[in-house]
């Protein structure tokens, strides 16, 4: 079992055949943001995978602000064959909050064994007898745990918003002319979020 960061993209999903193009330019980005923490970057399905990081939380905050990026989810990773510590992983990740919650399951392995309601039923059912102050709620929880069965086991139960967009790079490159004033920067800041390489420019005169 270790500690990982799952990164999720929205945009580029809707992308056709240049999928792969605007794929390899968001782990390219990714890995840029993550290199100082000293982390290993990888495409694994349709999430991209950050672990070995020093500092997972400044790691985070560092991978959020990646245009490209729709949100960041701390998680661990485990053997999915032993279902019972995935059950007794699931409680512990859940143990000190209270309120309702539910658990969403996404089962990419089909050769799994159990489907995803099947899989929602018995770690909801666990975690319910082992935290006390929990209940469930499946229309408007407080709280949300997923479990996504790939080749491993992945929980988590936070999902930190990203900026969203379009990975830097990734429409071309353009000038900015920084006036000083707050509008330029905006303007940038904006054209950037869309995949716009920006070499700014001021002009100062004597």
């Amino acid at each position: 079992m270790r500690e990982l960061i799952m990164v999720r993209y929205g945009e580029i999903y809707l992308k056709g055949r240049n999928r792969p193009y605007f794929l390899r330019l968001l782990v390219r980005r990714v890995t840029e943001a993550a290199r100082p923490f000293g982390a290993k970057v990888w495409l694994h399905d349709s999430r991209i995978m950050v672990s070995d990081m020093l500092d997972i939380n400044a790691c985070m905050d560092r991978i959020r602000r990646v245009f490209g990026v729709h949100s960041v989810c701390p998680a661990v990773e485990m053997p999915k064959d032993d279902f019972e510590a995935v059950k007794r992983q699931a409680a512990a990740m859940m143990q000190g909050k209270t309120g309702t919650f539910k658990v969403v399951a996404r089962r990419a392995d089909k050769q799994y064994p159990l489907n995803s309601p099947a899989i929602n039923a018995q770690i909801g059912g666990y975690v319910l007898e082992h935290v006390p102050g929990l209940s469930v709620d499946v229309k408007n929880p407080e709280h949300e745990l997923s479990v996504e069965i790939r080749d491993w086991a992945y929980l988590y139960a936070t999902v930190l918003p990203g900026v969203g967009g379009m990975p830097v790079g990734s429409n071309g490159k353009a000038a900015l002319l920084l006036s000083g004033g707050i509008d330029s920067p905006v303007a940038g800041y904006l054209i950037a979020k869309r995949g716009v390489e920006l070499v700014a420019v001021h002009f100062y005169s004597f």
